[in-house]
């Protein structure tokens, strides 16, 4: 058997570290967590380059006594139990005693603190866990730890860290939540000197305006809710206000931000039937509940807890906002009109125009035909009208319609039945309508086969097709919005579309900064006249993890993805004209899925459907 060896603290202290110090977020986390347990009303944190060069948290909290400021930096020391009947009913963000060990054990730290009672502040510096100095310096009530160097000793770990951007972004979403979670505190964030976060401390809805924009709040509804010894409070966003991610969804569990499923499960069985594919509710709740009835020693990174009764957890989240939505009040869940009219330009092109999307818009009633214009419209519209050519018109055969998603994989698919095989010359213009299915299939027959065309998928694969075509090209044209789309977005979203700008503006879409985290959209391709902007922006940043590229291949095929959703849908009705234009399109495309891999095609033989009815064996 092996020799057992005892490891030396210097080892063991780096090994801790891994579990609590995993990038420079959890330092924030950490530090800024004791700074609430401190009681600090205002909290100024500075990062710069990501986190990774320097980390300040400054705060106004209580300070720690001189005599024990060396005893902070010791394995498990804490102040926030003292007796094992404490761990029943934890009543501070930190308790386990670990984290300022495990940062000083892997960074170099200052830190200066005072009490209310000291004459003087303690300043301690310590260099991968070892003590350098310790003096009495004049300092304000309160600490303020510095951070230098991360993973100066430990520098394989670098390697497993993102570039400053992705960690800044990190950082920016961690510090949102928890100034989300602490309503009452003044936040100030600042990396590499430009302000991030600017929270004034005057409760939820002043957060929620600091971290998500003027527009959020009248987007939502207030929910207080009691269910047995369960209060939930905080905002839900109405069916209307959905988003790409589930970055936009915080949960607090008595103050304390955490990740739980239950309670984002219970939001989205809520929201089910106003919910579509990629979506997600946008709220902000927090969860009072008995502290003895909550575990938060789950992890070390006490962002996971578990509930005693789950279920009635579930419940108090569920049976709030299923009764918001309910709700027949539509005040306070406004729905978008949807206005068509017919404009006449240029060469007498009919082109339609939607009162809630700038630029040129293909919509129609769920009956197909065009709705008019209100009353309060017609002055919009006329003046619209008197331009003498405010679009060009779009020639895609009889649609009148825009963009597919984009489609980054072309492989050779197959599966067994029905047939989705790569197709080869098909030579669709052979074949003949027999009919539509559910006004989403158009079905085709040739010979001895059935083709069933989902009009989406196909339109969506046509339409990336000749995006990729003309930016490989070079023959991107513009198209200049009569009114330009303005939006907001958070913070590392907004980083992410700022770092990418130019990319974006050289795949023929024109997007501006328009104010802190807001943009504009001022052109786009001609072939996306009709896009829906709302679900372009959200197709754009709706992965969260995606936001770290700014790979020029990378941004071009996001952008397509995001603009072809203004494909037709299943339920539009086609022409045969429109029709004729998919026959004659899909004989040349070298695959059929769609840019998110759906099959486009199915074909089912004539002895395929004979052996259903039993006139073949």
């Amino acid at each position: 058997m092996a020799k057992i060896n005892i490891l030396d603290s210097g080892i063991y202290n780096k090994i801790a570290a891994g579990e609590v110090v995993e990038r420079p977020a959890s330092i924030v986390k950490e530090l800024v967590e004791n700074s609430i347990d401190a009681g600090a009303n205002k909290i100024e944190i500075e990062i710069e380059n990501g986190g990774l060069t320097s980390i300040t948290v400054t705060d106004n909290g209580c300070g720690i006594e001189k005599d024990s400021v060396e005893t902070a930096f010791l394995n498990h020391a804490t102040s926030k139990i003292t007796h094992e009947k404490d761990l029943e009913s934890i009543h501070t963000l930190g308790f386990r005693g670990e984290a300022l060990a495990s940062i000083a054990a892997v960074t170099k730290l200052e830190i200066t603190t005072k009490t209310v009672d000291d004459d003087f502040g303690t300043k301690l510096t310590i260099e991968g866990g070892k003590r350098l100095s310790k003096t009495e310096i004049g300092s304000p009530v309160g600490t303020r730890i510095k951070v230098d160097d991360l993973f100066f000793n430990t520098p394989a770990r670098k390697k497993f860290l993102k570039k400053s951007a992705g960690e800044t972004a990190e950082i920016t979403n961690l510090l949102q939540r928890l100034a989300l979670a602490n309503p009452k505190i003044a936040f100030r964030y600042t990396a590499n000197g430009n302000t991030i976060l600017n929270s004034q401390g005057a409760g939820l809805e002043s957060a929620i305006y600091a971290v998500y924009g003027k527009d959020t709040l009248s987007n939502c509804k207030k929910i207080n809710w009691f269910y047995k010894d369960i209060e939930v409070s905080g905002y839900v966003g109405n069916r209307n206000y959905t988003k790409p991610n589930r970055t936009y969804q915080t949960v607090m569990v008595n103050g304390r931000y955490v990740s739980n499923n239950t309670v984002c499960m219970a939001a989205q069985r809520a929201f089910e039937r106003y919910l579509t594919t990629r979506s997600y509710p946008f709220f902000v709740l927090n969860i009072n509940i008995p502290f003895e009835k909550v575990d938060v020693n789950v992890h070390p990174n006490k962002m996971e807890v578990k509930f005693e009764d789950p279920q009635s957890v579930f419940y108090s989240v569920y049976i709030p906002i299923k009764e918001m939505l309910n709700e027949v009040d539509e005040a306070a869940v406004p729905v978008i009109k949807d206005v068509s009219v017919q404009l006449k330009i240029g060469d007498g092109a009919a082109v339609k125009q939607v009162d809630n999307k700038p630029g040129i818009v293909a919509n129609e009633s769920a009956g197909g035909q065009k709705t008019l214009p209100t009353t309060e419209d017609k002055e919009l519209f006329k003046s619209l009208a008197a331009c003498k050519k405010p679009f060009q018109s779009v020639n895609y055969g009889d649609f009148g319609v825009a963009a597919p998603e984009m489609s980054l994989v072309q492989n050779d698919y197959s599966s067994n039945n029905p047939d989705t095989s790569a197709h080869g010359a098909l030579d669709l213009d052979e074949s003949v309508k027999v009919g539509v299915a559910f006004d989403t299939y158009v079905i085709l027959q040739k010979n001895d086969d059935l083709y069933f065309i989902d009009q989406h998928a196909a339109h969506e694969m046509l339409l990336y097709d000749r995006f990729m075509e003309e930016y490989g090209e070079k023959k991107n044209i513009k198209q200049q919005l009569l009114v330009p789309f303005a939006f907001t977005v958070k913070q590392d979203e907004a980083v992410f579309i700022n770092e990418n700008l130019e990319k974006i503006n050289e795949c023929g879409f024109s997007i501006e900064e328009f104010g802190e985290n807001s943009f504009k959209i001022t052109e786009v391709p001609l072939m996306f006249s009709d896009i829906d902007f709302r679900h372009f922006v959200n197709g754009l940043i709706e992965e969260p993890s995606d936001l770290r590229s700014n790979d020029v291949k990378y941004i071009k095929e996001k952008l397509a993805r995001a603009a072809c959703k203004a494909a037709v849908k299943g339920g539009d009705k086609l022409t045969d004209g429109d029709i004729e234009y998919l026959k004659k399109h899909l004989d040349k495309s070298s695959a059929l899925r769609c840019p998110h891999g759906r099959p486009v095609m199915v074909k089912i033989t004539r002895y395929e459907i004979e052996k259903w009815f039993k006139r073949v064996v």
